[in-house]
């Protein structure tokens, strides 16, 4: 209004918010047949009045700082405003009483604080989402109740991430601060008040704060980081389903490996998995107290995912693919005569694959397929097998051909099996050379982060120090900035090249020197990720399917990334462009099929190649990620068995080499709170479920946890250490 008093007076700037003032129908003394309407400050100010009456009489406890406060981080964006306080008429916005009286109503939106002459400052973590737009308010006193102008204390209000500050309010004389922002990205930032100067006229200044638009609902992540160390006995197994390492199943059956003339799926479930799981071949068992008949099966064996339920295949075999099947077995398996065994750790049939098979429970469940063709002349062998609530997946049968079409369905039945993984993979080389542990100078969002692109990527020969097998590759956000969860769709292929590294024909096809391997296709999922300070995280893996072996003898390195995805928010990932980088991309950002590409002579996304670890690794994995009023899983894989495991949780990540004492050990969080123990068991693995208090104050909270094994035998030390996990508490 033109009459509304506005500007700055001592220093200070007014008003600090605005209310209904205008035409304002109130009613009239002495005369209750009428109204009287008026226009005027004296209007709008009993309204200011009348919103902190309602909120302190919901909330007696509220001091009249706290009230301020809350009422100032509830306004409305109005006409004038701006991302904090001003003098051009509306201050902070136009009141909103019943967005007050929510957050009066909500103790984790505000809260009263002090600061001294000795504590200087005061945070509070606060969860955000992006676009979803925020506001925070403090609100004090003046001490000194018997001077003018501006002889009170000055506090100053930030909005942090971590230590960048990305907005603040710091104005000099007013005894209130606020911002509105709006996020960038879904993540924790923190509030930060500080003292300017000194208190004046006492020794503690007190202040109320509130925040208004916080993130309702934050997904909870859950991310792992470095590798574990070996035992003396790292198991590298997984039983499905779980529970049975060392338990029997309930029943018994000669489908598929016991009989003849049989097209045979069954799914698993992926709730099963620790996560991305090598598998390069099953075993299973003959039923206890029965011996096992030699025999010999003409057999294919067939690997891969499925979008179907575990318990609703469909009754077509073909129809339960998703995507192409691995051919894992193609020959005779010979089932070999075994004596009566009584104790169910022993498997008396062990099915090599050919091809390594990397299953990601990411793409759905897992399943397999046998078609055995062998003539039923023998008495048929009877393998063990769950059936009922235990079994977390179901089977699909035809008994009369391999080649049958359509079978039929059994829920909850199937064959009790053990899946041979191999050792997790380590990091093998990082290229460009020389950043393992450094940042790049650039960042790009080409090729994981970006969309229907065709990109290739060319690294030196002399990069590497030797041939090494490569089980996959990983990649780190920038420093500093979350990583946002997306779906790729994906087709790398690795291979070699005789092009000078730095300069490739931009027609792709002409940079292969022989055929190159496909090592992934399918969704390739990028995690959320927190921001990250430490080069040393990677925050993408991309597990191979295939290992590739490189030889660089046999020419350059090159990899090359179809991302057939349509649309999507960008990561953009660390890179080196640089003079002296001996690698280049060669990139088309119109379409994952396109001929020819632009060459970028020296600038590369930074990888670091994994091959396989000297040993099996201890490996924490998780089951679920953190939420407030629930529980998730943190597993153990990959242990000496029959040992005592600890977890811990602890505030601070670290990445502590432990030296000589325990080789390949590293510390990667702090040691603040034991969480509980388990028994390894004859798997080498366990699990501890980790529950949540129903508490909204801890969304956005970050831990990190990791296991310690007491393995008397791996190293001086007498113990061993999982990797770590990184976790981010949602609601």
């Amino acid at each position: 209004a033109s009459f509304s008093s506005r500007g700055v007076q001592g220093g200070r700037l007014f008003p600090n918010l605005c209310a209904n003032g205008v035409s304002t129908d109130m009613a009239r003394r002495d005369n209750e047949a009428s109204n009287y309407i008026a226009s005027g400050t004296s209007m709008a100010s009993p309204m200011v009045c009348g919103a902190a009456t309602l909120i302190r009489g919901y909330n007696r406890n509220l001091k009249s700082d706290e009230t301020r406060a809350i009422l100032l981080a509830s306004t409305d964006a109005s006409p004038g405003t701006g991302s904090g306080l001003n003098s051009t008429g509306p201050g902070a916005g136009y009141l909103q009483d019943d967005v007050a009286y929510a957050i009066a109503k909500d103790s984790s939106l505000h809260g009263r604080a002090s600061l001294t002459n000795t504590t200087t400052s005061w945070t509070r973590n606060i969860a955000v989402k992006a676009s979803q737009r925020i506001q925070i308010a403090i609100a004090w006193h003046r001490l000194n109740t018997s001077t003018t102008g501006t002889s009170w204390t000055n506090l100053n209000l930030q909005l942090r991430r971590g230590t960048t500050v990305l907005a603040s309010s710091t104005t000099t004389s007013n005894l209130e601060e606020f911002i509105r922002y709006t996020p960038t990205a879904t993540e924790t930032l923190n509030i930060r008040v500080y003292l300017t100067g000194s208190v004046i006229g006492g020794s503690s200044q007190a202040f109320g704060w509130s925040t208004y638009g916080l993130a309702t609902s934050v997904p909870g992540t859950y991310t792992t980081y470095g590798s574990g160390c070996g035992g003396t006995s790292g198991a590298s197994s997984l039983v499905l389903p779980n529970g049975y390492a060392s338990t029997s199943g309930n029943s018994a059956n000669s489908y598929p490996f016991g009989w003849g003339h049989i097209r045979y799926m069954q799914v698993h479930d992926k709730s099963d998995f620790p996560g991305n799981t090598v598998i390069r071949g099953f075993q299973i068992r003959n039923r206890l107290n029965n011996a096992q008949n030699a025999m010999s099966i003409p057999l294919v064996l067939y690997v891969g995912h499925t979008a179907s339920a575990s318990t609703t295949l469909n009754t077509t075999f073909a129809n339960n693919w998703k995507g192409a099947s691995t051919l894992a077995f193609s020959g005779t398996l010979n089932v070999p005569s075994v004596a009566a065994q009584t104790n169910p750790t022993v498997w008396t049939v062990k099915i090599p694959f050919s091809t390594p098979f990397t299953y990601m429970p990411s793409e759905g469940n897992f399943l397999w397929e046998a078609q055995n063709s062998r003539t039923v002349t023998t008495t048929p062998n009877y393998f063990d097998a769950v059936s009922g609530s235990g079994a977390k997946g179901s089977r699909l049968y035809n008994s009369t051909s391999a080649t049958a079409t359509t079978g039929s369905l059994q829920s909850n039945y199937h064959v009790v099996m053990r899946l041979d993984g191999a050792p997790p993979v380590v990091a093998g080389a990082v290229v460009p050379k020389g950043y393992d542990a450094t940042s790049g100078n650039s960042a790009n969002s080409y090729p994981f982060g970006y969309y229907n692109l065709r990109y290739m990527q060319a690294h030196a020969n002399t990069e590497f120090s030797g041939n090494m097998t490569i089980q996959g590759m990983a990649v780190r956000n920038r420093l500093n900035n979350a990583q946002i969860a997306q779906s790729r769709r994906m087709t790398i292929r690795v291979g070699y090249t005789s092009q000078n590294p730095r300069a490739l024909n931009t027609t792709f096809a002409s940079n292969w020197l022989s055929t190159p391997t496909t090592v992934f296709t399918g969704v390739l999922n990028t995690p959320a990720f927190p921001a990250q300070t430490n080069p040393k995280i990677w925050t993408l893996q991309v597990p191979y399917r295939t290992p590739f072996v490189y030889v660089p003898s046999r020419g350059h390195f090159l990899m090359e990334a179809q991302n057939s995805s349509t649309a999507g928010t960008s990561n953009f990932f660390d890179s080196v462009n640089s003079t002296t980088n001996p690698g280049s991309r060669l990139f088309n950002n119109t379409s994952s099929t396109a001929a020819t590409g632009t060459l970028g002579a020296g600038y590369t996304v930074i990888l670091q190649l994994q091959v396989t670890g000297s040993g099996s690794g201890v490996t924490l994995s998780n089951t679920g990620v953190p939420t407030i009023n629930a529980s998730f899983n943190i597993n153990l894989s990959n242990a000496s068995t029959n040992k005592i495991a600890i977890l811990w949780l602890g505030g601070t990540q670290l990445n502590a080499s432990l030296g000589a004492i325990a080789p390949g050990c590293s510390l990667y969080s702090s040691l603040d709170v034991l969480l509980g123990g388990v028994s390894t068991g004859a798997s080498g693995s366990g699990t501890i479920p980790f529950g949540l208090p129903n508490n909204t104050s801890l969304i956005g909270t970050k831990f990190y946890n990791q296991y310690m094994v007491f393995d008397s035998g791996a190293n001086t030390l007498g113990l061993t250490l999982s990797n770590g996990g990184a976790g981010m508490v949602g609601g």
